[in-house]
């Protein structure tokens, strides 16, 4: 997750998701292939430097194809959210249920 930081503002790349229009933000490794493309003077819309990458919305869960041409620049923090898998685990842990052997 690539998060910018100027004195008061903070800011971070992404993209608009295509099913909920909420936003995803990068993965450093977009983030580096982003910045590497921009470094090598391709022009606003990609030319021949456009890469295509997979996102999935943690809102709606809908994985799809993104371009390099459609990141953007998004204000505040990106927001986080547990997979879940993650949170399914954390309510089993914190309830206290403890899975046992069949043969116990």
């Amino acid at each position: 997750m690539a998060i910018i930081q100027d004195a008061d503002k903070q800011q971070y790349r992404g993209v608009v998701c295509r099913s909920c229009r909420q936003p995803i933000s990068l993965p450093a490794i977009v983030v580096n292939i982003h910045a590497a493309i921009q470094d090598n003077g391709a022009d606003s819309d990609g030319g021949e430097f456009s890469r295509v990458f997979s996102l999935r919305c943690r809102s709606c869960q809908s994985e799809r194809p993104y371009q390099t041409s459609e990141v953007v620049t998004f204000d505040g923090v990106p927001k986080v959210h547990l997979s879940r898998s993650r949170s399914k685990q954390r309510e089993t842990t914190v309830s206290g249920d403890v899975a046992r052997a069949a043969n116990a």
